[in-house]
């Protein structure tokens, strides 16, 4: 029973939602969860419980502070994802308070609230950027953690969770590193949206939103679809002279190189003038494919 699971086990209400703490976890197999365990199977974590929870194997953490109002709105999409989670081994969903531990959250390097990081060990954290919904979360986690089984002892699988819940496919591939960007930038046409956390303009976010819809539309092994935050991952966006370039940009791959570098302007960030850019993209590749076949 991993930690978010001792939530079920103790029927704790938490009337007070994601800013107050209470009593104590009981001791569960795998994982001791002490603090508030909220009926929604969100387990806060303290100092003391942080690297014992991490350790024992991945927990998907919000960290926030009480007085932000962001972390207020988000509160309700945080308990949905650890509701459609319950039950299921191998992840835990939980929060931590920044307000009161302050110096720990800027050695996580914490910038601002709510800020989600996944960890795979008290050392090995990634910090999440893309669409925050439920069903992003949902599938960022399978993504993101192998060997996730429900309460039966059966795998999770895409499009399955509790009460019925149905996801839908998203195949957007958000990159942290340089290992997952060479391989995605490795496969026969890859669009890559290059953006960064500051840039809160329409148009940034209109460019995130419409290539997360892209991506749902996308059932081909040969393309892939990924963002990359230069805040998160510099190395990434420096290596491949975003630096030139600055973040705002889709740059498409083909076979690991680049190929065409474009702007995200108005009528670039619309759904349609993606799906145009793909279908040329992704012709090219199946001619040139196509060519190698041909020859002797």
């Amino acid at each position: 029973m991993n930690g978010q699971q001792a939530g079920h086990a103790m029927h704790k209400e938490d009337s007070h939602g994601m800013y107050d703490t209470g009593g104590e976890a009981e001791t569960t197999t795998g994982r001791m969860a002490t603090g508030s365990v909220s009926a929604d199977f969100v387990v806060e974590l303290t100092l003391e419980t942080f690297n014992d929870i991490a350790a024992s194997g991945p927990v998907f953490v919000c960290f926030y502070a009480p007085w932000c109002k962001h972390c207020k709105t988000f509160e309700s999409v945080w308990r949905e994802l650890s509701m459609r989670l319950a039950g299921v081994s191998g992840i835990t969903i939980a929060k931590f308070n920044c307000d009161k531990h302050k110096e720990f959250c800027q050695e996580k390097d914490i910038p601002s609230f709510p800020e989600l990081v996944l960890f795979k060990s008290p050392r090995q954290q990634i910090h999440y950027s893309g669409l925050r919904t439920a069903d992003s979360f949902y599938h960022y986690v399978l993504n993101h953690v192998p060997n996730l089984q429900q309460a039966d002892g059966t795998p999770l699988q895409l499009g399955q969770g509790n009460a019925g819940a149905t996801v839908e496919v998203n195949n957007m591939w958000y990159l942290s590193d340089k290992e997952e960007f060479a391989e995605a930038a490795s496969t026969p046409v890859a669009f890559i949206l290059f953006t960064h956390t500051a840039c809160e303009l329409p148009l940034c976010r209109t460019a995130r939103l419409n290539a997360d819809r892209l991506s749902n539309s996308v059932q081909d092994d040969d393309v892939a679809i990924a963002q990359v935050d230069c805040w998160r991952s510099s190395l990434i966006c420096d290596a491949n002279l975003l630096a030139k370039h600055g973040h705002g940009w889709v740059v498409v791959y083909k076979d690991g190189k680049e190929t065409a570098v474009q702007p995200i302007v108005p009528e670039f960030s619309a759904v349609p003038h993606f799906q145009v850019l793909l279908k040329k993209y992704t012709a090219d590749a199946n001619a040139d494919t196509a060519k190698k076949h041909a020859q002797p």
